[in-house]
């Protein structure tokens, strides 16, 4: 039995190190997206029921079944889009590549909608905590706020470099 778990340690080591030296630095970004999926989606669960307790006459609140399924569907819209960004990205390398031009970036779309979705999340779950009474201070999602506006202005100047306006 301890060789059995052996070997699966030696297994989700090996996969994880490939991973970790195939993508880089969106590695552990990657992993931060999904256990702040998680936390939105339990923290998302958490306000429904606080808000039903507290509304108990109320039909509109409270946790549904297809609620539930819209969120994971959305979640799972999430990872699409990082594999979007990060397939654009492996265009960009490839085709600079063929066509002989050195580019000194191997990621920067997977990288920027990442962290897009990272504060995104961020948000949201500072936003259920709010519906389910836990007070926070207000610099959180001031700070969680000003990032995600930065990493817009960011990509928003940078596309209007590329189209030269």
């Amino acid at each position: 039995m301890e060789n059995y778990f052996t070997a699966i340690k030696l297994l989700v080591t090996t996969i994880s190190a490939y991973v970790s030296a195939k993508l880089g630095i969106l590695a552990p970004l990657i992993l931060l997206l999904l256990i702040e999926m998680i936390a939105d989606y339990v923290s998302a669960l958490l306000a429904a029921k606080v808000e039903k307790l507290n509304n108990p006459n109320n039909p509109k609140l409270g946790w549904s079944s297809k609620k539930g399924a819209l969120g994971i569907f959305k979640k799972l819209g999430y990872g699409l889009a990082v594999v979007v960004g990060m397939s654009i990205d492996y265009l960009i390398v490839v085709l600079t590549k063929e066509l002989g031009i050195t580019i000194n970036v191997d990621t920067f779309f997977g990288l920027l909608t990442t962290i897009w979705l990272i504060l995104n999340e961020l948000l949201s779950i500072t936003e259920n905590l709010y519906r389910a009474d836990v007070r926070l201070p207000n610099f959180l999602q001031s700070i969680v706020l000003i990032l995600k506006k930065n990493v817009e202005t960011k990509i928003n100047l940078e596309n209007t470099e590329k189209r030269g306006e």
